[in-house]
């Protein structure tokens, strides 16, 4: 399920955040999640307290200073799968949509 998330950077009131759309119907948690063209040196990593992104829902996570950031950057991402353990994946930032 975790391949059809979808990451955008949005921008609101001045402040940029990394957007995340969960289609799916299940509950999925993301302890950590880097941007960057860098697996081992992200531009940014976020390791938000409470990464739960809820079913068919979209989440904004506050991102720092991130003029080095580029829309075509890549996610690398961990989500927690239904065993408890910790996995990887890998996207492309997207188009945020409307």
């Amino acid at each position: 399920f975790h391949q059809q998330l979808r990451f955008a950077l949005v921008e609101q009131n001045g402040e940029r955040f990394l957007q995340v759309q969960n289609p799916t119907p299940i509950h999925i948690t993301l302890p950590q999640i880097a941007l960057g063209a860098d697996r081992e040196h992200p531009v940014v990593t976020l390791n938000p307290p409470d990464g739960m992104v809820r079913p068919q829902s979209t989440r904004l996570f506050p991102l720092p200073d991130t003029r080095a950031l580029s829309e075509k950057e890549p996610v690398y991402y961990q989500f927690i799968d239904d065993y408890g353990q910790s996995v990887e994946g890998q996207q492309a930032l997207g188009n945020a949509a409307n």
